[in-house]
């Protein structure tokens, strides 16, 4: 009985360990779910964007993910929006809204629920993730004008996104999901650590480009 208690308090204290280094790695201000340099996605504002895809999902009788996906990929879209909109401003393009609504005419009602809930927009939030999508076309043509492939045009674009985020910083909850800073993506939790904590951007975590 001796040798049982003490191994499980060797894995508290292991798992102490693990969650003070995540704490360290992922520095975030207590009710936030994400930040981007100054802003900060909030955790209401997370249970309130889940809330709008789970009551669409319901509405339109579309399966859901399970709420752990469902908050990574809202917070995946929520930080791609930040750093698209930051690098836009850095580079000087835009995006009208007749580029904006041109974008979202190119998919039927059902198509857009669909990419609502299996990408983690809300719809209210629906308008904000176009303008992204428009603005990171413009991005990806102002930062490699000359590239001869998609590939190196992909290349440029992710220099780009990750030269972004480690000048503004970003920080994840680990309660929710993790950063990863070699591929500026908003990743689920591999460790099982999120369990614990309880929950709530990854295929695509944007709107596609229609194109």
């Amino acid at each position: 009985m001796t040798a049982v208690r003490t191994r499980r308090r060797i894995a508290v204290a292991a798992l102490a360990v693990v969650a003070v280094a995540l704490t360290a790695c992922t520095p975030v201000k207590t009710g936030s779910a994400a930040i981007v340099g100054d802003d900060t996605l909030r955790e209401n504002d997370l249970s309130s964007l889940a809330t709008e895809i789970t009551e669409l999902a319901a509405d339109k009788e579309v399966e859901l993910p399970d709420p752990s996906q469902l908050n990574q990929r809202i917070i995946a879209v929520w930080v791609d929006e930040q750093l698209t909109t930051a690098l836009a401003d850095e580079l000087e393009v835009s995006a009208t809204q007749a580029n904006v609504d041109d974008l979202l005419a190119q998919f039927s009602d059902e198509q857009l629920t669909q990419i609502a809930v299996g990408s983690g927009i809300a719809p209210s939030a629906l308008q904000d993730a176009a303008r992204a999508a428009v603005l990171r076309q413009a991005i990806s043509q102002s930062v490699a004008p000359d590239a001869k492939t998609q590939d190196e045009q992909l290349a440029a674009l992710s220099k780009a996104y990750l030269d972004t985020a480690a000048r503004l910083g970003v920080s994840v909850n680990p309660r929710y999901a993790t950063w990863n800073t070699r591929t500026a993506q908003v990743e689920a939790r591999t460790d099982g650590l999120s369990q614990l904590a309880e929950p709530v951007a990854t295929p695509e975590t944007t709107l596609p480009s229609g194109g």
